[in-house]
Parts: C-alpha cells; sequence; structure tokens
C-alpha cells in the first residue's frame, strides 16, 4: 500500500495530529448543527410571501410507520403564534389536507402560500406531507436467532430479537485540511415500547434502559446514526451507537405500538467545539 508520512512520525506527535483532527471534525459538526438549526428556526419569514413580523412557527413531524419501520403517513403539525393576533399571517407550506385543530379558521390559499385571519394569538395545523426524511429508519426481527417477518412473528414464541437501524440521510460537504469531507446533522433517536411481563421476560436492550414495575417493562434506547462517521471513530476506540436492538424470551408474540423521536436539540446542550480528544467527547455526550 501507498506509505503515509503521518505514520512515521512519534508516537506522542501521531496522537496530537489526531486529537487536531477530532477537534475540527467536532467543529464542523457544531457548525452544521448550527447552520441546520437556523434554517428551522427561520423558515417562516424565509418562505412567507409577505413575512409578518411577531409571528413564530413551529413544526413537529408524526410518523405512522409499518412494523418494518416503513413509512405509511407523515403528519405534520404547526403552531403559528403572535401575541398580537394573527390578522392577515402569512405563513407558506407544502402540506396537503390542511386542517385546523383548533378553531374552523381555514387559512386562503394561493399555491404554498397561506394568508391566515384570526383574532386568536394561536393557530394550530395539521397536513400530510411526502417529502424525504432526515433520518430512515428499518425495523428487523429475529426469532431463536432467524429472521422472521413481523407478521409471522405474532403468535410465535421463543428468543425474540427486534433491531431498530437508523440510516442520517443529512449531510452537508465541507473543507477539511483541504479534502471535502461529508459531514451528517447530528440527530438523536429515541425509541422506546412498553412491553406485558407476562408474555416477555429477560429483557436486554442495547443502548438503552429498562424500567421494571412488577406489571411491564419500559425499554428504552438512544443512538446517534452519522455521528460516528463525523469523526472518524473506529468502532474499537469508541463505541458511538447507531442502532437499538431490543431482545427477550418471549410467549405468544404481540407488539401493540413502538414510538421513536428523532431530535437535534439534545445536541445544543453539549459543547462540542471545546472537545479536543476522545475522553473529552466521551465526557460531553454523558452529560
Amino acid at each position: 500500500g501507498a506509505s503515509h508520512p503521518e505514520n512515521h512520525l512519534p508516537l506522542d506527535e501521531q496522537r496530537k495530529g489526531d486529537e487536531n483532527r477530532m477537534k475540527k471534525l467536532l467543529q464542523k459538526t457544531t457548525a452544521v448543527l448550527v447552520s441546520a438549526a437556523l434554517a428551522v428556526t427561520c423558515a417562516l419569514p424565509a418562505f412567507a410571501e409577505q413575512p409578518t413580523e411577531g409571528v413564530t412557527k413551529d413544526e413537529n413531524v408524526f410518523l405512522i410507520l409499518n412494523p418494518d419501520g416503513s413509512v405509511s403517513e407523515q403528519i405534520v403539525s404547526a403552531w403559528l403564534h403572535s401575541d398580537t393576533g394573527l390578522d392577515a399571517a402569512a405563513d407558506r407550506s407544502t402540506l396537503s389536507g390542511i386542517t385546523n385543530l383548533k378553531s374552523d379558521v381555514l387559512p386562503a390559499q394561493d399555491g404554498e402560500n397561506l394568508t391566515w385571519t384570526t383574532e386568536d394569538n394561536d393557530i394550530y395545523y395539521q397536513g400530510i406531507t411526502n417529502k424525504d426524511l432526515p433520518v430512515n429508519l428499518s425495523v428487523q426481527y429475529l426469532l431463536d436467532g432467524k429472521a422472521i417477518s413481523p407478521e409471522e412473528l405474532a403468535g410465535k414464541s421463543g428468543r425474540v430479537t427486534i433491531r431498530f437501524n437508523y440510516e442520517n440521510t443529512q449531510y452537508e460537504t465541507v473543507e477539511i485540511d483541504g479534502a471535502e469531507e461529508k459531514i451528517y446533522v447530528p440527530f438523536a433517536m429515541l425509541t422506546g415500547t412498553i412491553l406485558d411481563n407476562d408474555h416477555f421476560s429477560n429483557i436486554t436492550v442495547t443502548n438503552g434502559k429498562l424500567i421494571n414495575d412488577g406489571d411491564r417493562t419500559i425499554v428504552a434506547g438512544i443512538a446517534f446514526p452519522g455521528l460516528s462517521d463525523n469523526l472518524a471513530i473506529s468502532g474499537d476506540t469508541f463505541k458511538i451507537p447507531d442502532y437499538i436492538e431490543i431482545s427477550a424470551d418471549v410467549t405468544n408474540f404481540s407488539l401493540t405500538t413502538t414510538l421513536t423521536l428523532a431530535t437535534n436539540e439534545v445536541f445544543s446542550s453539549i459543547d462540542l467545539s471545546d472537545a479536543d480528544s476522545l475522553d473529552d467527547l466521551k465526557d460531553s455526550l454523558n452529560q
């Protein structure tokens, strides 16, 4: 293979170089996160046909998923607020089937441009979208170590494993040390479910926590898809989880609901810019 001059440096200098690169990658990750957060925060004035001063907008995306993790429906809930009322408040949305959740007020609509007129200070509405997601989810099922479809698994007994795989699709290309690098917008994925102790026992979860009240067990796990790629960290050095796996001994398998939250707000409280090494990164994530 090709010879790399840095491989011939003294060990201390190699480590210093690695930590300098780590810091640059951490700083770029933070910069990409801030950029993405600003894009979301500024969505209303940036897209409104006639931006209305004093109006704020908050959006949340709710997904109804099939058992294998594929998307059945994407519902977006939006909240408009103004301390002085929403009289001719400009908004923009690509949603279809817009409905007002709190009143009969509907917007005047011209393509993607919406105008809301009401004396209320708040409007809550929702609609349907088919836009690509920043993180994709797939779910795999195993029965006694063998792959099985969720339909076939229903009613079966044995050792069951459910694996939630996350794929981060939102990234920016940035320059680091003269080379183009793909930096993913960091997301925390939190998945949870409640299992009936009459049917589930010897429960384990990777990258998560169990809470047992005697009758039911709450299972919750967390993953950070794309973060290991951002930091170019080997799994042998420091494992940043990018999946969640739940295993249990099961009789008459049935799983009613799992819930997954995708957020990047958790990173706003992590000071990655001051993390100069893997030890610093571990401390930041533990906080």
